[in-house]
């Protein structure tokens, strides 16, 4: 097959992909040949579209479209006709140039689907013939017919309870969002995005779905969602097709009123008949509003974010990152947004800002964003010193400056660790569920559950013997107003005592406002320097980037080398501490962890030879260390580490994976001389990439990760026993399936 066949056979039969907007596929064509691509099926506000451009190639004329279903009309047996467009839209210089001939072709099309043809054909594959204005050639089918699935009407496939309308049978995997839940709400959201390929370019279908236990999902509309989950599942918010903008980190947050917001970016097109089409990139806010999703853009931003290519991707002048909205301790809504470097005029400008979020309203106001997160309490402190934010010093003649990272620390919300004294025989576990105001304690007898407190607060919890009988028992505050209720005995009701002000000398044993008298998530820091991502490839000896594996890569290591230090701000004496805690390998952005446990805090990291480490200290105390059976190669920013503390204090780490056979280590306590690798449970753990430990909404301690490869793989999640030390799957089956 020539190479003229072979690129028109791809750009009109086989092609897998839809186009970066703005960009077409170069090729080698036929003169006169009917040409062109299918890019999407796209929904506006509660109207359907199709998008895509088509010419004859050589005539400088629009041309009108038969559009199809269930097959093409040169097929047997033959699709069915549907209606006739037209391409009326002025296209890029990229088509015009396929089109060959000359500038100003109006060769897109944006076709309203009526809600009729819908009706009529949803679910079945579109194809989309070009017309040809010179006859003599086929009326062809464009690239990627028969890949997209019609939408059926909105009335019966509502946002959120729609499938995926990208119809090719592949392998693929999902993308999901950690998982979210309001305060007081039973439900816990998880987003979503799929893909194709290895290639970031082919994520499509901003997808949700909740749960109160994470094995049962539904979506919105309250129908059960059987696991796996696939394409077909009903569940997608934002019908969006491969290549329009959407990447893997969709986010879930909440309004002041509990309700859920996806957030994500994808690619804006304007087109029109006298200007060429402007493709930018905008952040949408997809809200629970009642029954119904609603989508609100956010930005008006100048710029498009053009994503293409695989591994991680680098930081550029037209990169854009955002936040989920969260609500403050006043009620207010903010979210942060960050303007590309290239866009010095679009609306709204880097920052912290306030949302108007009330009723069916979600837009960005002037007010910049202020006050203290739900889930927080403590006041804003100091900004770090100077010091902290020093860059190291690097050889001269070094090519690629480090990044400073200053990483706030996890600490546990969604679930606080307690010890007490429940029974008189020392201290057993316990656990507090802020969201559901839960405590489940672990009692002589077997597990105690119940719930204490007003819904509407989030509070935080309390142990302490407040009647003086030698036994624990609980209580919850409010870490704002300092409001107070406790119980002499462990079970729900109306509080014994309650009051305001004075916590402090309640004599707590246990609970956040004991550990630390202001939020360790506002009082710490982690300090480290890194190289940008190089798309996962390694530097040579000077920090240039390189585009391969060479064995310069390992020969000048202490080039590559940063020091680790933690930061905490001493409210008694209003001041900045910092604590060395190593030298760690900075060549790459592969994240290492920190977190603060009541007054311990953990680090783990890669050392001065890329080895797995733990460091462990107790308040101000010296660090403890453990170096761990693992080696990072050093440039694969997907290997990140994530550790992790149990119910009974051991500490769950597992890391440095992207595509690799699991690694778990756990310990004995807060003390790192006791780590060791673990097995986990056996089966499925070969190609592991993406680990986290996390909690379920009824407290299990659970470990999420991706068996298989970017665009073929199956998500697991494992649930461990604290009584027996064991873990399990938590559903037989994945959660997503390929």
């Amino acid at each position: 097959m020539s190479v003229l066949s072979r690129c028109l056979r791809h750009l009109v039969v086989s092609a897998l992909l839809l186009p970066v907007p703005g960009l077409a596929q170069s090729l080698l064509a036929t003169p006169g040949e009917v040409i062109g691509q299918l890019e999407g099926v796209v929904l506006e506000g509660d109207q359907y579209f199709l998008d895509g451009w088509t010419c004859q190639q050589g005539a400088a004329a629009s041309l009108k479209l038969h559009v199809y279903a269930g097959a093409s009309a040169y097929d047997t047996p033959q699709g069915q006709f549907l209606f006739e467009g037209t391409s009326r839209y002025l296209a890029e210089p990229a088509v015009d140039a396929l089109c060959g001939a000359g500038s100003g072709g109006r060769y897109r099309f944006h076709v309203p689907l009526p809600e009729q043809v819908l009706a009529a054909v949803g679910g079945q594959p579109v194809y989309v013939h070009g017309l040809r204005v010179v006859d003599g050639v086929r009326n062809s089918a464009l690239a990627n017919s028969g890949k997209i699935r019609f939408p059926r009407p909105l009335a019966g496939a509502p946002r959120g309870c729609m499938a995926s309308l990208w119809g090719d049978v592949a392998e693929r995997n999902a993308y999901p969002s950690n998982n979210a839940q309001g305060h007081g709400q039973p439900w816990v959201y998880m987003a979503w995005v799929w893909r194709e390929t290895p290639l970031v370019e082919t994520n499509h279908s901003v997808s949700v779905a909740r749960s109160q236990d994470l094995v049962t999902w539904y979506n919105t509309c309250g129908e059960k969602l059987a696991l796996p989950l696939t394409t077909a599942s009903r569940a997608v918010v934002d019908p969006i097709q491969t290549n329009q903008g959407v990447l893997n980190n969709v986010g879930v947050g909440f309004d002041a009123e509990g309700r859920p917001v996806l957030t994500y970016q994808k690619y804006k097109a304007v087109y029109s008949e006298t200007q060429r089409p402007v493709w930018t990139t905008q952040v949408y806010n997809a809200r629970l509003e009642g029954t119904q999703w609603t989508i609100h853009e956010m930005t008006a931003w100048k710029t498009q974010h053009v994503l293409v290519g695989g591994g991680s991707l680098p930081r550029t002048s037209t990169s854009v990152s955002y936040s989920v909205p969260r609500a403050t301790n006043t009620g207010a809504v903010v979210q942060t947004f960050s303007r590309a470097d290239a866009d010095t005029t679009g609306s709204p400008a880097s920052g912290n800002w306030t949302l108007s979020a009330a009723g069916t309203d979600l837009a960005v106001t002037t007010t910049p964003g202020a006050g203290i997160d739900y889930d927080t309490f403590t006041r804003p402190v100091p900004g770090l010193p100077a010091e902290a934010q020093v860059k190291e010093s690097r050889e001269s003649g070094w090519v690629t400056p480090f990044s400073l990272r200053l990483v706030r620390p996890r600490v546990q919300k969604e679930a606080i660790v307690l010890r007490g004294n429940w029974d008189g025989d020392g201290n057993r576990a316990g656990l507090f569920l802020p969201k559901t105001r839960t405590f489940l304690l672990q009692r002589r007898d077997g597990p105690q559950r119940f719930t204490f407190g007003p819904a509407a607060t989030p509070f935080l919890p309390l142990v302490g013997d407040w009647n003086q009988d030698g036994l624990s028992t609980l209580g919850i505050v409010d870490p704002v107003t300092e409001r107070y209720y406790l119980r002499d005995t462990l079970e729900g009701g109306t509080a014994d005592v309650s009051g305001t002000g004075g916590v402090a000398a309640l004599g707590a044993t246990d609970g956040p406002t004991a550990w630390d008298s202001q939020d360790p998530a506002l009082t710490y820091y982690l300090r480290w320097e890194a190289l940008p991502t190089n798309r996962d490839q390694p530097y040579d000896c000077t920090g240039r980037p390189l585009n391969a594996y060479q064995p310069s890569e390992t020969t000048c290591p202490a080039k590559f080398l940063t020091r680790l230090v933690v930061w905490r701000y001493d409210p008694a004496t209003q001041a900045w501490k910092s604590s060395p805690v190593d030298q760690a390998w900075g060549g790459s952005s592969a994240a290492f962890d920190f977190v603060v446990f009541k007054r311990h805090q953990l680090v783990a990291y890669y050392d001065a030879e890329r080895r797995v480490k733990v460091a462990i200290r107790n308040g101000e105390g010296a660090w403890s260390y453990k170096v761990l059976d693992d080696q990072f190669k050093g440039w694969d920013s997907h290997n990140y580490l994530n550790l992790e503390v149990d119910d009974n204090h051991d500490v769950h780490l597992s890391g440095d994976l992207h595509g690799h056979p699991l690694t778990y280590w756990r310990s004995r306590g807060l003390v790192p001389s006791t780590f060791s690798r673990q097995p986990m449970v056996g089966a499925l753990e070969t190609r592991a990439t993406y680990p986290r430990f996390y909690r379920s909404p009824t407290g299990d301690f659970l470990f999420k990760y991706r068996q298989g490869s970017s665009g073929d793989g199956e998500w697991i999640i494992n649930r461990y026993d604290v009584r027996n030390y064991r873990w399990s799957r938590l559903v037989d089956q994945p959660l997503f399936g390929r």
